[in-house]
């Protein structure tokens, strides 16, 4: 009878360790799983964080874009301008001639008729050449400021351009370590199923 029971209580105490040994052995792989589902929700952030970052460097090239946009508008519109500005002025200047001519061959038609038109073609020539040169070299500024900022752009555009390409091939290379990762855990949880 007492080695019976001897017997009983050992089978129970063996049944009660391999209990202990499958429930801990289960825990190790719940916590395993766990660990792995962090690292993929810490990646998963990670991935979110850059392309949320990317998204903003790109906005923030579109708004530069649009500010040189805006400033080559104001650019040609200043273009505009100095070419109404040209045209007004020989308006004017037509204006000028044609009413001092007018006023001189009034008072002295036959006798300072030469004159007046010497005259007159010497301060057309004269305003004409002031005139000119004034606008040429606004305009030679003009262009000089647009060249200018058309390389600053130009530069800015191309070094944009490299960063976003070295950032797109980094989460390139990061999402085919993603899905290598995933795969590689989907057949472990295969393997252990």
């Amino acid at each position: 009878m007492g080695e019976e029971q001897q017997k009983r209580d050992k089978k129970e105490t063996e049944e009660k360790l391999r209990r202990e040994e499958r429930d801990a052995r289960r825990q190790r792989e719940r916590e395993k799983r766990k660990g792995k589902e962090r690292e993929e929700k810490k990646k998963r952030e990670e991935l979110k964080k850059i392309l949320e970052k990317q998204r903003k460097e790109a906005w923030e090239k579109r708004k530069r874009e649009l500010a040189a946009e805006k400033i080559l508008e104001e650019e040609r519109n200043k273009v505009k301008e100095l070419e109404d500005i040209e045209r007004k002025v020989d308006e004017r200047i037509e204006k000028i001639i044609t009413k001092l001519v007018e006023e001189q061959l009034e008072k002295q038609k036959n006798e300072i008729e030469s004159e007046v038109l010497k005259k007159v073609r010497t301060a057309r020539l004269k305003m004409e050449k002031e005139i000119k040169e004034e606008i040429l070299m606004m305009k030679k500024l003009s262009q000089e400021h647009k060249k200018k900022r058309k390389e600053e752009f130009e530069k800015y555009l191309l070094e944009t351009e490299k960063r976003l390409e070295e950032e797109r091939k980094k989460i390139a290379e990061e999402r085919l370590e993603l899905l290598a990762e995933r795969e590689q855990i989907e057949k472990e949880l295969r393997k252990q199923k």
